[in-house]
C-alpha cells in the first residue's frame, strides 16, 4: 500500500465514522473555540501558556483531563469511542490533583462549593462536617471508573521516564501492537532491531477511536537526565519524545504546559497613567526556558487574566466584560498560533478557582450576563446556599 493510499483510507475511515455516529474529537465545552477547532484531536500537539498563578493547573485538568473523561462516560455506550488519559504532575503530587478533582466532582454531583483549606479542616474551630464528609464518600464510584482511565504520574520527570511510561502502556498487548511493512507484528526484540536499522514500522491501537491524552503540567519542573543541560532536557522532549514519537508515531494528543516570563507579570502604565494592556497578553516569545516548545506545537494557546494587572474592562472596545465586576473569576482563551484555524478566535472564560470549575462566558452584551454579576458578587461575599448558575 503506498502512502497516497493509506492516507486516503484514513481519510475514508474518518469520514465513515462521522455518518455512523462517531467522533473524530473530542469538543471542547466551548462554543466560540469548536468553530475554528474541532477539539481535542489524535495526532496534534498543543501549548497552553500563561504566567504563574493565572490556573494553567486548572485550565488543564478541567478541559483536557476531567471533560474528556465525562465526555467518554456520556458516550460510550452510543458511539464508538475510548479514553485514556496520562497527566504527568510534575509540579503538585497526584494526593493534591486528586483533592482538586474532589471538589469540583462535589459542586457538579452535590452542589456543595469547597475550597481547599475547608476540604482538608485547616481551619481551627471549623473542621469539615459529617454531611460534607458522607457526600465526598459517596463519589468512590466515579472516582473508580475515573482512574481505570486516568493515570496520575508524579514519580517521573525526566523525558524519557515520561515517554517511556506512556509508550509501555501503548504496547501492551491488549492495547497495541507494532507491525512492520508486511502487516506481521513485531515482539520485542524485532522492534529493536527495526529501530536500530531505521525500517519502516507502524502503530496499530487495538481499539480505532482511541483518544491517548498527555497532559505534562508543566514544563519548567522537567529533571535534566544524567549529565545533560536542562534546555537539552526540554529538547528532547518536547521535539522528540512528545512531537515525534508520542504525537506523530503514537498517535497522542499532547498539552504542555508552559510558564510566560516573570517580566509578564510586572504592571506597565502609559503616560495618562492607564494599564497597558497589551503589555500583559501572552505571547510566543514570553516564554520561559524554553521558547522552542512552540516551534514542536501545532497549536499554542495562551490564558489571559486581566485582573492580576487590575484592568478594568476587557477586550478594550464597545463590547467589553467588567473586569472590575468579575475579578478573578474571568481568563480569555486565545489562539497565539495555530498550523490549521483561523488565529483570530478567542474565547472569555467563568474561572472559579474554588469549586475548580471553567466555563464559557456569555456575550458581553448578553442579558444573561446579568446573571454572571450578580453570581459573581455571591461568590466574592462568600453567601451561603448558592444556586448553580446555568449558562
Amino acid at each position: 500500500m503506498n502512502n497516497f493510499v493509506k492516507v486516503y483510507e484514513e481519510i475514508k475511515r474518518r469520514k465513515e465514522n462521522l455518518e455512523r455516529g462517531g467522533i473524530n474529537s473530542i469538543p471542547f465545552p466551548f462554543r466560540g473555540f469548536n468553530k475554528v477547532i474541532p477539539g481535542i484531536i489524535p495526532e496534534t500537539q498543543t501549548t497552553l501558556t500563561t504566567v504563574s498563578g493565572a490556573g494553567k493547573t486548572l485550565f488543564s485538568t478541567n478541559i483536557y483531563v476531567q471533560h474528556p473523561f465525562n465526555y467518554w462516560m456520556e458516550n460510550k455506550d452510543k458511539m464508538d469511542i475510548d479514553v485514556e488519559i496520562f497527566l504527568f504532575c510534575l509540579e503538585d503530587s497526584i494526593e493534591l490533583t486528586t483533592k482538586r478533582m474532589i471538589i469540583r466532582q462535589l459542586w457538579e454531583q452535590c452542589g456543595i462549593r469547597l475550597s481547599m483549606f475547608k476540604l482538608n479542616s485547616y481551619f481551627q474551630g471549623d473542621k469539615l462536617d459529617d454531611e460534607t464528609l458522607k457526600a465526598i464518600n459517596s463519589l468512590n464510584p466515579y472516582f473508580e471508573k475515573f482512574f481505570s482511565k486516568v493515570h496520575l504520574i508524579d514519580s517521573t520527570k525526566n523525558p524519557y521516564g515520561i515517554y517511556n511510561k506512556v509508550r509501555e502502556w501503548l504496547e501492551r498487548p491488549e492495547n497495541g501492537k507494532i507491525v512492520d511493512e508486511h502487516g506481521n507484528t513485531l515482539n520485542k526484540q524485532q522492534i529493536e532491531e527495526a529501530n536500530k536499522n531505521h525500517a519502516k514500522t507502524t502503530y496499530v491501537p487495538s481499539v480505532s477511536n482511541r483518544f491517548v491524552i498527555v497532559i505534562l503540567d508543566n514544563m519548567q519542573n522537567v529533571t535534566p537526565e544524567k549529565d545533560d543541560t536542562k534546555w537539552n532536557a526540554l529538547d528532547k522532549l518536547c521535539r522528540t519524545y512528545m512531537r515525534d514519537r508520542l504525537c506523530n508515531y503514537y498517535k497522542t494528543s499532547n498539552l504542555i504546559i508552559a510558564q510566560q516570563e516573570k517580566s509578564k507579570e510586572r504592571t506597565v502604565y502609559n503616560m495618562d497613567g492607564d494599564v497597558v494592556t497589551g503589555k500583559f497578553l501572552p505571547d510566543l516569545a514570553s516564554i520561559a526556558e524554553y521558547k522552542n516548545v512552540t516551534d514542536s506545537s501545532h497549536l499554542v494557546l495562551g490564558l489571559f487574566y486581566p485582573w492580576r494587572y487590575k484592568i478594568r474592562t476587557y477586550p478594550e472596545d464597545h463590547d467589553s466584560y467588567n473586569i472590575e465586576k468579575l475579578e478573578s473569576y474571568y481568563r480569555n482563551l486565545h489562539i497565539l498560533k495555530s498550523n490549521f484555524a483561523d488565529m483570530d478566535t478567542n474565547v472569555s472564560l467563568l474561572f472559579d478557582g474554588v469549586a475548580g470549575v471553567v466555563s464559557e462566558l456569555p456575550s458581553p452584551i448578553s442579558p444573561d450576563m446579568h446573571k454572571v454579576y450578580a453570581y459573581v458578587e455571591e461568590l466574592i461575599q462568600n453567601k451561603k446556599g448558592l444556586v448553580k448558575l446555568k449558562m
